[in-house]
């Protein structure tokens, strides 16, 4: 039987581009409301990347980071990709320990 991500203890609890695009902001003074109409995403689709419940895209990156200039969407991709192998290894790591 096969982990679910979205159950899966480390899942819940990392969430790297979330945790990046808050905290950048924080330091802007900017709610994810202004966020999403700068950068032409809806509020909820904002809320869902910094919550974790969906992936970053190229054009989303793109988006984000044309609102937020101390990002790049280069930067953003790589810490959702560190972020995807990261889940992966853990959770096969708990798959290997399951059937041990």
């Amino acid at each position: 039987m096969l982990l679910d991500p979205a159950k899966s203890f480390h899942f819940k609890t990392m969430n790297w581009v979330g945790e990046v695009i808050s905290k950048e902001l924080k330091a802007f003074g900017m709610t994810q409301l202004q966020l999403a109409e700068k950068s032409h995403l809806t509020a909820a689709h904002i809320s869902w990347i910094i919550n974790g419940r969906c992936k970053i895209t190229v054009d989303t990156a793109s988006k984000i980071a044309s609102a937020l200039p101390a990002l790049s969407a280069r930067e953003l991709l790589i810490i959702q990709l560190d972020y995807e192998l990261e889940k992966y290894e853990k959770e096969t790591e708990l798959i290997h320990q399951r059937f041990q």
